[in-house]
């Protein structure tokens, strides 16, 4: 039962991780289109 209390946490201390990078990523991605559609 702890290996499955362990297990939860780290999925969802991962799946947080991953949305905050995926957003972070996003967020950048779309600051380089921006700065490049305005140099454009």
């Amino acid at each position: 039962m702890k290996n499955c209390s362990v297990a939860v946490k780290f999925f969802q201390t991962g799946t947080k991780g991953l949305v905050s990078f995926g957003f972070v990523f996003f967020w950048n991605l779309a600051g380089l289109v921006r700065n490049f559609v305005f140099r454009a």
